[in-house]
């Protein structure tokens, strides 16, 4: 098959003769069918010149002919020329000097049209240019070279990073430009020669390296080498692009430590923390998780809920599956859910978790990753259960505390008022129960509160309530009851477990119980004030025989507004200067001389027509916490008063002061003790502190050492009304005692009742025994004295020795002989 053959990009156009001599030129017919009719006719050169020539290019065509007619160089020069369409075309125009016959040496040359292959060279310096930018506009490093190793091209990058430029990398090959650079980037080039020889046996290679750049730093390179043949299988070009990927490591890398680090502290958490794709599947999971789920060591990644669950233990499949339906439910709503998910645990129990899932979604919306964080909050609810029953309930027996106590009851009140029922609020307090937690200890007491409020709960009904209000006080609600009969009925039935022995481990103990009841509507119509009746009831029951039970009265009423008046108007008394001291004498039984003075409160109320006794207020006092600061002002005034008479009489009188269980129990009463003798001047041994059975019982380790605090200073202690408590006889060795009190109750029938005069025989020979002096007060008749004094009593107090006065008539009898 015949081919047409391909236009000549450089096609012959005519020919011509010069003749040097005349200057004429002889072209032939086809420059006449390129520039138009008469471009081939007979002319001369400088004619034809103007004629074809663009003006532009005459002067040059000029030129190279004239040299070229000389005999001095062979005619090759282009110039533009305007065909017979008006197109600017590119000619070129080839001659020498040729010897024709007849005529001897001419120029003789053709004329070519080169327009079409200008236009393509044009074309492809500007696709080079075009190239070269490119290459230029590119970070990567790029170079060529050609097949035999030689160096065409080195982009702007990879120019910047070795430093050469065009002049020394050009047709040079690898080994020439190495020994231009310094030693360590030899090496780079060296492994670059081997690269070389893989691509051009593989067709590429692609590897990483690292090379200094032109300022010293070392940069890591990604390098991709192509090999390129020609038709003929040789070799043409071997292409390099390296990627300066430095900072991409360096991220790598940073990314790669961060991701540890990350690792490890989600690792450390306690808290379950987990990253599931959209499909479901396991992404990560911190230690905490893989512990709670017992999948430590296995194959977890990637795996889905359900899979998990086949690869742990059975348990945990529920729980599983739950967490399925609430990653769903998450995803659904496209937001962050927070909410509680419960564990079960192998060896039992459960662990309870506030987990937080937040959803992430690529740009097309579509689910991307879950984040899950659970923290265990297990601990948490079980303390705020705890807090919630301690808030709700007695921490000691479990039954209501008063707060709660209150709001049932409030709620009892308003359901009675809807149904027109009546209810009764019963209020016990223990008898004897102090005494029993002195002797025994406070933790067989509480054994035995706890014991008393599951009798209690014994004795109610279900829709009744038991609450404890504190110490050994106790309240009972009863609901709905008809008669006053039916609250009589339960509190028989309280009064008779209370008398029932308790067992304390190891030994038992018995008390009693006193009774107080409030009825609503009849007595009261809140809970205040049904609290309130059946505490004034209580304290009745008390005050006849304990061991009994009392309904509220309006007589009760009256006198508990009474007390609560007492004692409103005691806690202004000592601002108001109403307390005063009397003070009564105290006579030696061998010298019958006045030694001692016991300093005595009063309250002198204005405008009353009655005094309130101390029997009456100094428990008042006691209660409120207003004996810390009475009782300051008494041994204040009293140590006062001594060191007066001493300075007015010059006798050692010795002052005795009364000091409470709050006062003996209080911080630093040495110390304020100390302070009142400096302030006074009242030398320590003359002040004498007297403390009662009952403060002493109170708590024993810190009495001894309350004791001990003020035996240091120098002063005397007395065991007041000694025989009245149940203390054991072995504690009294345990007090740094100087003296015993015998309570006034043994010597008021010493002359008449046999067992007093024995109980106070055995007093004086035990408190002698010991080394204690013995003290008998409320000796009111001279058989009293007479009897104390065949006894061996050392110190006798009472009317009949000299009754409480103030202090100037007092002053007469100090250091004086009495009868």
């Amino acid at each position: 098959m015949h081919h047409p053959a391909k236009p000549s990009e450089e096609e012959s156009v005519a020919g011509f003769i010069i003749d040097p001599r005349s200057g004429e030129v002889f072209a032939s017919a086809g420059l006449s069918r390129l520039l138009g009719p008469h471009a081939d006719e007979v002319c001369h050169y400088e004619d034809w010149l103007i004629q074809i020539v663009h003006q532009g290019d005459q002067q040059a065509m000029r030129q190279a002919l004239q040299a070229a007619l000389k005999g001095r160089a062979v005619l090759r020069q282009d110039f533009r020329v305007t065909d017979a369409q008006g197109r600017t075309r590119l000619l070129r125009a080839r001659g020498d000097r040729v010897r024709l016959p007849g005529r001897g040496d001419v120029l003789s040359g053709s004329v070519f049209d080169r327009t079409q292959a200008f236009e393509r060279e044009r074309h492809d310096r500007q696709m080079l240019n075009w190239l070269r930018a490119l290459l230029d506009a590119s970070p990567d490093l790029l170079s060529l070279k050609d097949g035999e190793g030689r160096y065409l091209l080195l982009n702007r990058s990879a120019q910047g990073f070795t430093g050469f430029c065009p002049e020394q990398f050009h047709l040079r090959r690898q080994e020439e430009l190495a020994r231009l650079m310094p030693a360590a980037q030899q090496r780079f080039f060296a492994h670059g020669a081997q690269a070389d020889a893989t691509a051009w046996r593989d067709g590429s290679v692609r590897y990483e390296t690292a090379m200094l750049d032109s300022e010293g730093r070392t940069r890591r390179l990604d390098v991709v080498k192509v090999a390129v043949y020609d038709p003929q299988g040789q070799r043409s070009a071997l292409l390099t692009s390296a990627r300066d990927v430095t900072a991409q490591r360096e991220a790598e890398r940073a990314l790669r430590e961060n991701e540890a680090m990350l690792r490890s502290l989600i690792d450390a958490s306690p808290d379950f923390i987990a990253v599931k794709d959209g499909e479901g599947r396991w992404r990560l999971v911190n230690e905490a998780g893989q512990r709670l789920y017992h999948i430590v060591g296995q194959h977890w990644q990637n795996r889905t809920d359900a899979e998990i669950a086949q690869m742990t233990l059975p348990m945990y499949a529920d729980g599983l599956r739950a967490c399925t339906a609430s990653d769903n439910l998450t995803w659904n709503t496209r937001t962050m859910s927070r909410g509680i998910e419960e564990v079960p645990l192998p060896e039992g129990g459960k662990r309870v978790f506030d987990v937080i899932k937040h959803p992430t979604f690529d740009e097309e919306g579509q689910r991307k990753l879950l984040v899950i964080v659970g923290r265990d909050i297990t601990e948490r609810i079980e303390a705020e259960q705890q807090y919630r029953n301690l808030a709700f309930h007695d921490s000691l027996t479990g039954l209501l505390n008063r707060l709660q106590f209150l709001e049932t009851l409030r709620k009892s009140i308003a359901r009675a008022s809807r149904h027109r029922e009546r209810l009764a609020v019963m209020l016990l307090d223990l008898d004897h129960f102090k005494a029993v937690n002195d002797t025994q200890g406070h933790q067989k007491g509480d054994r035995l509160l706890q014991q008393m409020a599951d009798r209690l709960r014994s004795v109610v009904r279900v829709q009744d309530a038991v609450a404890r209000l504190g110490g050994d006080e106790f309240i009972l609600l009863l609901d709905g009851i008809d008669t006053p009969e039916d609250a009589a009925h339960v509190a028989r039935r309280v009064l008779d477990v209370a008398q029932q022995p308790f067992d304390l481990g190891g030994t038992r103990a018995w008390v009693s119980a006193s009774v107080g009841i409030s009825l609503f509507p009849d007595d009261a119509l809140t809970e205040d004030g049904l609290m309130r009746d059946a505490d004034a009831a209580m304290y009745r029951a008390k005050d006849l025989s304990r061991n009994t039970f009392q309904f509220y009265t309006e007589e009760l009423g009256r006198s508990a507004s009474q007390r609560l008046s007492l004692l409103s108007a005691l806690r202004g008394a000592l601002q108001a200067h109403e307390f005063s001291l009397v003070f009564q004498p105290q006579q030696d039984v061998q010298s019958l001389r006045a030694l001692s003075v016991e300093a005595l409160l009063r309250w002198n109320r204005p405008q009353q027509a009655e005094a309130v006794g101390p029997e009456v207020f100094v428990p008042l006092l006691e209660e409120s916490g207003l004996i810390v600061p009475v009782g300051q002002w008494v041994l204040e005034n009293a140590c006062t008063q001594a060191r007066r008479w001493i300075d007015a009489t010059g006798s050692a009188v010795r002052i005795a002061v009364n000091i409470s269980a709050v006062q003996l129990h209080a911080v630093n009463l040495a110390l304020d003790v100390a302070q009142v003798l400096e302030r006074t001047g009242l030398p320590a041994d003359r002040l004498e502190l007297e403390i009662t059975e009952t403060a002493l019982m109170r708590d024993p380790e810190a009495a001894a050492r309350a004791l001990r605090d003020l035996k240091a200073i120098g002063l005397s202690l007395t065991l007041d009304d000694f025989g009245t408590g149940y203390s054991s006889l072995s504690y009294l060795k345990r007090f740094p005692i100087d003296r015993i009190k015998i309570d006034q109750s043994f010597v008021r029938d010493i002359a008449s009742d046999p067992g007093d005069l024995a109980i106070v025989r055995a007093i004086i020979a035990m408190g002698h025994s010991l080394g204690l002096d013995v003290v008998a007060e409320g000796v009111e008749t001279p058989e009293q004295r007479d009897l104390l004094e065949r006894l061996g009593c050392d110190v006798l107090q009472g009317y009949l020795i000299g009754r409480p006065d103030k202090p100037d008539k007092v002053a007469t009898l100090l250091d004086q002989g009495l009868l």
